[in-house]
């Protein structure tokens, strides 16, 4: 395992790289089947040919070309984040036309792979069908990223994360109304008129067989905005339902009621189901602490203990036990996926001839971004140079 100078090896904190499988049978060289793949796996370490390693400057490139015909720069749809961001669908819209033609671009220039994708997408951005889906998923997603931010906050309790998800979930129940979807609609449809898309239509109708619906005549909704709407009140049932099913557990409650009486020292029969807690000594100490200091959350009231001497963080046994309870709730982070994603965004093509070691040091740059940016950087380029005479002969001196 490579190991970084000084300090420990980065797969500590972004997860240990999946080992490729081997086979028995197929032992030494094999071949990569991958498509238009061309490298080979010799013992485990995998030779990247110039075609392959080329794949991605392509992309590159043609994501210049996206931008330049566009305008701007291209809006990423990242899916191993936690959120879809709105404003890439805000962007797609408003610029809907010039993507188009950034396409028929791309598929009358690019390479035969590309332009085959491209075309396909160009085919599928001629249709008024996806100008509703972006306009429907731009509605749902809207709400939902607001919320995403929301509990993604240092500070946070679950009584006011409880409130934001009844606040999203009022809202959405008031989407779900025909004269809400009727206005989506309409908008698709004058998009659609303005850009001389395919209009919205209803996919083909596969007839069910009799096995399925007995002698009753199969449903078939009479139009296309009649058969979306439908899809629509789906997607917000099923929101409604996350949110029921994540947010709505009987552990939620019983967190609920004692951080309340953390906070406000509302004692709770909670507090008995525990036998580490002393509900009248608790009670006492609840009343101290919060006549000695000004706290909000329960992240508040751990780090004002974890300050105390120990003299005094002996007055609030309790309290120290009811926090502890706490800190021990299992829960996800969104700290933890975003040391992922920082990981897979310097996984590129340029990973694939980059050693362990130098995949280390550029992640605890990319961490660090703050402390790198303070560095002197002649400083750093005149050791470079000094190490040999060769790089004195190429690049001078800095000083």
């Amino acid at each position: 395992m490579s190991k970084r100078k000084g300090g420990s090896d980065i797969r500590q904190f972004f997860g240990q790289p999946q080992k490729r499988k081997k086979s028995k049978e197929r032992e030494g060289e094999r071949e990569c089947e991958h498509g238009d793949r061309t490298g080979r796996v010799c013992a485990g370490d995998m030779e990247v040919s110039e075609k392959e390693a080329n794949i991605d400057v392509k992309r590159e490139r043609e994501r210049e070309n996206v931008s330049m015909a566009t305008g701007q720069g291209e809006c990423v749809l990242v899916t191993w984040r936690w959120t879809v961001r709105t404003p890439a669908i805000r962007s797609v819209l408003k610029q809907y036309e010039s993507v188009l033609m950034a396409l028929e671009e791309m598929a009358s220039c690019s390479s035969s792979e590309t332009s085959a994708k491209a075309n396909g997408l160009h085919g599928t951005f001629l249709k008024g069908n996806t100008v509703l889906g972006l306009l429907m998923a731009e509605d749902l997603m809207g709400d939902l990223e607001c919320l995403n931010i929301s509990l993604q906050l240092r500070k946070q309790t679950v009584s006011g994360m409880l409130e934001a998800v009844d606040h999203v979930k009022t809202s959405m129940q008031d989407k779900r109304t025909e004269e809400h979807f009727d206005v989506l609609f309409s908008k698709a449809t004058a998009v659609a008129t303005k850009l001389d898309l395919q209009p919205i239509q209803m996919p083909h109708v596969r007839k069910p067989t009799k096995r399925c619906t007995g002698q009753a005549a199969a449903h078939i909704h009479p139009d296309a905005q009649s058969l979306y709407r439908v899809q629509f009140y789906n997607a917000l049932d099923t929101v409604n339902t996350q949110f029921i099913e994540r947010f709505e557990q009987a552990g939620f409650h019983k967190l609920q009621q004692l951080e309340n009486v953390l906070l406000h020292g509302d004692m709770d029969k909670v507090v008995e189901e525990y036998p580490e807690l002393n509900s009248r000594l608790l009670q006492v100490q609840l009343a101290m602490f919060g006549a000695n200091y000004t706290y909000e959350t329960s992240s508040d009231v751990a780090s004002i203990i974890r300050e105390m001497v120990p003299e005094v963080r002996g007055l609030f046994g309790q309290v120290e036990a009811l926090v502890r309870l706490l800190l021990v709730v299992p829960a996800s982070s969104a700290e933890v996926e975003r040391s992922f994603s920082a990981l897979r965004r310097l996984k590129t093509w340029l990973r694939s001839s980059m050693s362990q070691t130098r995949l280390n040091n550029v992640a605890i740059c990319h961490v660090h971004q703050k402390k790198l940016d303070r560095l002197d950087l002649e400083g750093i380029c005149q050791s470079f140079i000094s190490a040999n005479d060769k790089r004195k002969k190429a690049f001078g001196s800095f000083a």
